[in-house]
Formats: structure tokens, C-alpha cells, sequence
């Protein structure tokens, strides 16, 4: 079967049947809102990324890239919530196509930095 033919329930049951978690402090590896890490006895780590795909998600055509930061900083500070977490740090991560223009609104990231 081809992963487009499948859904996503579908696809995240097939990875986790065949990726095994050994590693103790894990307590809920993929299929829910975030994982799981005991960070000590009393406190744990919620870790959650979100990936937002052009033309899926969102379109470059009506959004500018702040808008789909914040979009995908608010898609896993959701899911955070949802398991009873604070968020306290954001972890970014972006893929870029080749033939995109790097001026494309570059510009109002500067403010950030």
C-alpha cells in the first residue's frame, strides 16, 4: 500500500508497530498529542514538533512566513495544552523548496533575533 493511500491514524500505527522505544524514561512514545519524558521523579517533558506543508496547511499565496510561524508554534502549543503542559521553550524547524526566493518576507524574521 502506498503511504498516500493511507491515513494518518493508519500511517502512525504502521511506524509504531516497527519502531520499538527502549529507552526507559519514554512513557509515551508516538500516537498522542506529544510524547512523554520523565525528567525526574516528580516532573515530566512534554516534546512535540509540528510540520506545516505548503499548499496543505497553508498557502504562500495568503500567508506570510511570520503567519505560518505563529501558526505552527500555535499547532503544537495546542497539543501541549491538551496533555496538561506549560510550554516554557519552542524548537523551530523549517524545509525549504530550492526554487524558493530568498526575499520572500525574510525581512520581519530580523526582528526576532
Amino acid at each position: 500500500m502506498k503511504i498516500k493511500e493511507m491515513s494518518e491514524t493508519e500511517i502512525i500505527e504502521m511506524i509504531r508497530r516497527k519502531v520499538k522505544v527502549k529507552i526507559s524514561n519514554v512513557k509515551i512514545g508516538i500516537g498522542d498529542d506529544c510524547a512523554v519524558l520523565e525528567h525526574s521523579r516528580t516532573e515530566y517533558l512534554l516534546a512535540k514538533t509540528c510540520t506545516l506543508v505548503n499548499n496543505v496547511h497553508f498557502s504562500l499565496e495568503y500567508f506570510t512566513p511570520e503567519q505560518v510561524g505563529m501558526k505552527a508554534v500555535e499547532s503544537a502549543v495546542s497539543d501541549i495544552a491538551a496533555m496538561g503542559g506549560i510550554p516554557d521553550y519552542c524548537l523551530a524547524a523549517i524545509g525549504i523548496p530550492p526554487d524558493f526566493d530568498s526575499n520572500f518576507g525574510w525581512q520581519k524574521f530580523r526582528q526576532y533575533q
